[in-house]
Formats: structure tokens, sequence, C-alpha cells
């Protein structure tokens, strides 16, 4: 037979059933909670419950306590009101002061001790004093002025400072010599020292009127070497005292 027949339940047909659901009568119903309370939280008109006091700043309301009602003037205690019989201790009193100390001996003297700033410490060990000897003992000083003393560099053809001290004439009687010596201010280091000779001669510098200038076989340094020296003194008229006495010194220089 060319027919065929099915046996068994019916298939379910593609589309969904539209009837509608019908509600669970077992199921709990929605509940409002605009008018609902927490249950559990304690009441204040229960007995045994915990009572809330208002506290407000300012305000008068009920039983409750502000600062306005503390600052009011009970007689008592009053915030703001002013002691005029309180006093800060030792008021007006110096804050540095020397205080004196007194002894028994000293009885109702209100003097202060002296303060001695003579203070006298005596040395662990002593030294004997050392005479320092400056070469100069056996010299007469002709001439002494304060002055700032120029060496000429040929290596870079300009004026250079070689200190600032006193410039001397010294007149040796044994050995009846003069000689120039400077010495620098302070570290008392040689900066110029040489004999006068008839030979030397003193100019005027052609930038200063108060200075002079003239060469010499100088020993400052140890050993002797030509240099060109230059003395700026204070003024002019030190400077003409200088040149005159030391021309003064090579007229008393003999012939050899």
């Amino acid at each position: 037979m060319d027919a065929k027949y099915s046996t068994g339940a019916a298939a379910a047909p593609d589309t969904p059933s539209t009837a509608p659901e019908k509600p669970d009568p077992s199921a709990p119903e929605p509940v409002d909670l605009s008018t609902k309370t927490e249950a559990g939280m304690p009441d204040s008109t229960t007995p045994g419950t915990l009572t809330v006091i208002s506290f407000s700043f300012g305000l008068t309301s009920g039983s409750g306590i502000s600062f306005a009602d503390l600052a009011t003037d009970n007689g008592d205690f009053a915030f703001g009101a002013k002691d005029t019989k309180f006093q800060w201790a030792n008021t007006g009193a110096a804050v540095f002061s020397s205080v004196s100390h007194k002894t028994e001996n000293e009885g109702e003297s209100d003097e202060e001790v002296a303060h001695n700033d003579d203070v006298h410490f005596e040395p662990i060990v002593s030294l004997p004093e050392v005479e320092v000897k400056s070469g100069e003992e056996d010299e007469e000083i002709l001439f002494k002025e304060r002055v700032k003393l120029y060496r000429w560099d040929r290596d870079v053809n300009q004026w250079k400072e070689r200190g600032v001290g006193e410039l001397k004439i010294l007149f040796h009687q044994e050995k009846k010599y003069y000689r120039v010596l400077m010495r620098r201010d302070q570290v008392l280091k040689v900066c110029a020292n040489h004999v006068i000779s008839k030979e030397m001669k003193l100019a005027p510098l052609n930038t200063s009127n108060n200075a002079l200038v003239w060469t010499a076989h100088d020993y400052s340094d140890g050993e002797g070497r030509f240099e060109q020296l230059a003395a700026r003194f204070k003024n002019q008229e030190l400077a003409d005292s200088f040149q005159k006495m030391f021309e003064e010194c090579q007229g008393n220089i003999q012939m050899s």
C-alpha cells in the first residue's frame, strides 16, 4: 500500500499559545512600603526603651540646653565677664635680669655683685720668650712712610702690585751703607730690599705725581735681580720728601 499511516500522538504546533495565565492562589500579595514601619525599632512610649534628648545651639525649645543659656549672667559665672581682681603672677617683673647672690658674710647688703670680665688662666706649659731679630737693629731709620709698591712685569708689560706697607731708608752706622727696605703689612714679608747706589735715578711716574720710579738690584726674593720699582705715596709732599732723602744718601756715599 502506498499510503502511510502514523501512529501515536499528534505533533505540537509551532506557534505558542495565546491563552492568559491564571494567577497562583498560593503566591504572597505585594506589600506597600510607604505605609510599612520597620520592625524592632524601640518606641519612646514603651517602658524600658531609650529616650532621646534633643540638643540645639541657641534654641529654647523644650528642655534642650543651649549656649545662649550659659552666656546669661546668673550672678556667679558668665562667659565674657571680666574679673577685675584677676592678675597674672610676677606681672611687670624683668624677664632677663642679673640676680645678686648673697653670702653669709654680706649680711643685709643689697648691692649687686660686680661682674669681672678680666679672666686670667695660668698656662699649663711656660715657654721662654724668644727675641726675634729683624736685621735692622744696627741701622738708623732716616725715612719711613706707608706706600703701595709696584713691580714692572716684563712678561706682560704692565705694573703689578707687590704690597702695601712702610717704605724705609736705613743707614748702617758700622758698614756705612744706605738701603731701601719695605715689608708688607701684617705678614711682614719683605717686598723691597736693595742698597742705594750713586747710579740709581728717581723719576716721577707719568700717570701719577704721587709716584716715583727707579731701578735697583733687589734682594727681596732672596736672590738678587734687577727690578723696576714704583712707590705711590699718599700725596706729592711725601713723594718729594722721599726723593730728597734718597738723593742726600747718594751724595753721602764715598766714591770707591
